[in-house]
């Protein structure tokens, strides 16, 4: 390996010239890949600040890549930690397409077409559940490790354990336990995604610093579900960010920091310095690049450097130690697996049958989008682009839609002024892979359609597209819903709005013409709302019950937007003083079409009980089902239907809804709260059976 002088002057880091170190003689290093000698290294680097660079991408030599990595490494050491996501989905992660197939409920996907990981799946006849470790359960033979139960679905609706799927274990295998963070299911094949906990070193007030870590891809046949198979286990090292499967294909993002030990933290002195920024230069690929095991065989390099990019505008003084890497896996031969890798930062996933957009935002508050194409042969970079402002904070991919090969996506900026300080626009664009470039094809605001997305201080609480339309909504004390025509791309424009009470931060379109909202009832009059999350939940003045009048809590609505001039409210179902995990997460929200003119939701609710044991309020959770159906007058009516409450023994009061599911099969509801499943008829939920 040739060294690399890396000696230019920036305002970021003082040159320190050694010559001996305090006596210790200068090393020469040998490159452990091809075993050629290295320049004796007795200088410290002049390094860039690290920064993230939405600059398109260019093709990194070995030499380059490894480079910037240890820079990246270098600098950590000297400065402190740089941060690395843990996870995108947006811990969440998407909504849109509500998969139907034979009756039965599937999981809520953004794209039809694209499968998303959730910690239950079923078919026609079986349901697969992860059943992970939880501390605040009480309820008996709560599991000690994670695996995946397999239950059938009898002829009475009631359920029947056949088959317990655990981890597979490697030889690498600690004693920590394992979570599993979500699964496939693909014809007869069974994906489960997991990790072990994360452990840190807590350094200072502040920072802690990364241990390795790494997850786990587990590949099941479940043609035979009482007895699966495991067809490959793979050990990966880093963070599993995001995943999707499109065609019998698994698609991983993940994140990966090298682990150099005996580093000395924060050194002080430049003979430890000097002692850290040897041992780096010293790496060989594989202490450098995220490795991937399988079972009974040694490591092996998850990515080749040959396949990994860099901004076109990096220099040998420009450093970053963060991989993100995009992996295929063919799911029916798990031995095909793809990977590419990009040194940078990713905090986001936007997937269509095409193409894969990988999201972020940089330190200047600029949010950057590269696209690669995912075609048969290979997978394969497109475009970037930079664009002012960010992508929100939660369900970020909600904002992004791919149609006829162009991209529209709608950032938030923030600016300096007391009239208004944010500032929403919608992008349309269109990749040029000759330049590696996104042409901006249209804008809204414009210089035609002027007014700004949102009343003065509105923040973006949810942003829908559907065919030709986005749909957003904008709240700070009221909740507009813009209707955005986007059939003309050059020339995107406002169709209609509707002002209403409270806000949706979901947005799930049943046709052209409908749509349902879930959010939040707020009270104009009390204060300005911020984002509601789980913690925000008030211990008091809790309904059981579900309103038709405005009530602060839940807010169900449903909107007709045939007219897109004129979008109408046609009701609304309140829950007070509560929320749903579906707000955050539409993984949570369970939808089938039934008929024409019937639509059926489920949906988990927690609030809380003014009654207390213990000395504690303890939560009341429950499975609230709503319909949306056509009366005898063939107007949209939004009703609900009933509440299927497991909470009636204390066994359940400690386990909150955040991670509630449900599902769907013909009349048939199953309602699966912490690791065991109820089940109820949606014609007469009165009798509920379970656990099971």
């Amino acid at each position: 390996m040739k060294a690399v002088n890396i000696s230019f002057v920036t305002p970021y880091l003082i040159v320190s010239i050694i010559t001996g170190c305090g006596g210790s003689e200068s090393t020469t290093h040998t490159d452990k890949e091809d075993n050629a000698p290295v320049v004796a290294i007795t200088e410290l680097p002049v390094l860039n600040q690290p920064s993230l660079s939405s600059k398109p991408l260019k093709k990194a030599s070995r030499d380059e890549l490894l480079n910037h990595i240890k820079n990246g490494l270098y600098w950590q050491t000297s400065k402190g930690p740089i941060y690395v996501p843990e996870a995108l989905d947006d811990i969440a992660q998407p909504a849109g397409d509500a998969a139907v197939d034979g009756n039965f409920s599937k999981t809520i996907t953004q794209e039809s077409g694209v499968d998303e990981a959730d910690r239950v799946k079923q078919d026609a006849n079986y349901i697969y559940l992860s059943q992970n470790p939880d501390l605040s359960s009480n309820l008996e033979n709560a599991p000690a490790q994670a695996f995946t139960k397999v239950m059938v679905k009898n002829a009475d609706d009631s359920l029947q354990t056949v088959s317990h799927i655990e981890l597979a274990k490697h030889q690498t295998d600690s004693n920590q336990q394992a979570y599993i963070q979500g699964l496939f299911l693909n014809n007869n094949t069974l994906a489960v995604l997991s990790k072990a906990y994360t452990y840190y070193n807590h350094l200072s007030f502040d920072i802690w610093q990364p241990v390795q870590q790494d997850f786990q891809i587990d590949i099941h046949d479940v043609q035979t579900t009482e007895n699966p198979v495991l067809a490959d286990s793979l050990k990966i090292e880093g963070h599993l960010l995001s995943s999707r499967v499109i065609d019998n294909q698994l698609y991983i993002v993940s994140s990966f920091q090298p682990y150099v030990e005996n580093l000395i933290d924060y050194p002080q002195s430049d003979a430890d310095k000097l002692k850290n920024y040897q041992d780096i230069v010293a790496l060989n690929d594989s202490e450098i690049l995220p490795q991937v095991t399988r079972l009974d065989r040694p490591p092996q390099n998850l990515v080749d450097t040959a396949n990994c990019y860099l901004p076109e505008d990096t220099d040998a003084a420009d450093g970053y130690s963060a991989i993100v890497t995009l992996s295929r896996i063919n799911l029916t031969n798990p031995e095909q697996i793809e990977s590419i890798c990009i040194n940078s930062q990713i905090t986001g996933l936007y997937a269509t049958t095409s193409s894969l957009f990988l999201y972020g935002t940089d330190y200047q508050a600029n949010a950057f989008i590269h696209q690669f194409d995912i075609g048969p042969d290979n997978l394969t970079y497109i475009a970037s682009t930079e664009l002012d402002g960010h992508f929100g904070w939660g369900q970020s991919q909600l904002r992004f839609s791919q149609q006829n090969g162009l991209l529209r996506v709608v950032t938030t900026k923030r600016v300096n002024s007391t009239s208004d300080n944010l500032e929403h626009q919608l992008w349309i664009l269109e990749p040029e892979p000759q330049t590696h470039q996104m042409k901006v094809v249209g804008t809204l605001p414009n210089a035609q359609n002027s007014n700004p997305i949102g009343k003065p201080n509105e923040d973006i609480y949810a942003v829908r597209f559907f065919n030709n339309k986005a749909y957003i909504v904008t709240f700070l004390r009221l909740d507009p819903l813009y209707v955005i025509d986007l059939s003309e791309p050059d020339n995107p424009q406002y169709q209609g709005e509707l002002e209403v009470s409270g806000y949706s931060s979901y947005l799930h379109p049943l046709s052209d013409k409908l749509i349902l909202g879930i959010g939040q009832q707020v009270d104009p009059n009390l204060f300005i709302a911020e984002p509601f999350f789980v913690d925000d939940i008030a211990e008091s003045g809790v309904t059981d019950t579900h309103s038709t009048e405005p009530e602060d809590g839940i807010k169900i609505a449903l909107y007709d937007v045939s007219d897109p001039a004129s979008p109408k409210d046609l009701g609304n179902l309140y829950f007070g003083q509560g929320y749903t995990p579906a707000e955050y997460n539409y993984h949570a929200l369970t939808y089938i079409k039934t008929a024409e003119n019937e639509h059926r939701f489920a949906l988990p609710i927690q609030s809380w009980q003014q009654e207390t044991m213990n000395g504690y309020w303890r939560p009341d959770t429950r499975l609230s089902l709503i319909s949306v159906k056509q009366n005898e007058e063939h107007i949209w009516r939004l009703s609900h239907q009933a509440d299927v409450n497991i909470d009636s023994t204390e066994q359940h009061y400690y386990i909150g809804s955040y991670d509630d599911r449900s599902l769907i099969n013909q009349d048939s509801v199953y309602y699966i709260h912490g690791n065991h499943i109820w089940q109820t008829n949606w014609n007469d939920p009165s009798v509920i059976n379970g656990p099971y």
